[in-house]
């Protein structure tokens, strides 16, 4: 049993088209109405799943955060490292 739209229907049997191709015409775009309604459903199914990952990731960025301040912490003790080393060796090879 197929769907149609009455209103459509009528419509076109008002226009003047055969009641055969009306009935066809109207069950054709109840049949498009109905997969676009489809796809609307997925894309909220789908939007929901989304909006629930990104809740799992929202505590994340103060995870990411805190080793961003230790690495500063390394990268500033390597630093003074190499320059000691340079120091070092400067002291050592300038020796007569």
């Amino acid at each position: 049993m197929a769907i149609m739209l009455s209103k459509t229907y009528d419509a076109l049997i008002s226009a003047g088209a055969p009641a055969e191709k009306a009935r066809e015409a109207a069950e054709e775009l109840a049949d498009y109405e109905n997969r676009l309604a489809s796809i609307d459903n997925q894309l909220a199914v789908m939007n929901g799943h989304f909006a629930a990952i990104d809740g799992r990731f929202a505590g994340m960025d103060a995870r990411f955060s805190a080793p961003e301040g230790k690495l500063n912490v390394v990268i500033w003790a390597v630093g003074i490292n190499a320059a000691a080393t340079v120091a070092i060796l400067g002291v050592l090879l300038h020796r007569p």
